[in-house]
C-alpha cells in the first residue's frame, strides 16, 4: 500500500491482495477526513500499481 497527502485528506492507493481467489497488487483508493474522522472509497484504479506520487494537485 502507499499513501499521501493531497488536499487535506491522506490517500491510501493499492497494495497487496494475498487471499486465495485474488493475489497480486490491488487497485483499491481509499481517503481518510480527518475533519469528519471518516474514511471514503473511490473507484479502484484501472490498472493496480506498487507506487504512488502526489504532484500539481493530482495522485
Amino acid at each position: 500500500m502507499r499513501g499521501g497527502s493531497l488536499r487535506g485528506m491522506l490517500y491510501a492507493v493499492g497494495g497487496r491482495e494475498n487471499s486465495s481467489d485474488a493475489l497480486g497488487h490491488s487497485g483499491y483508493v481509499n481517503a481518510y477526513d480527518p475533519v469528519t474522522s471518516a474514511w471514503l472509497s473511490f473507484a479502484d484504479l484501472l490498472q493496480t500499481t506498487a507506487g504512488l506520487a502526489v504532484m500539481d494537485g493530482y495522485l
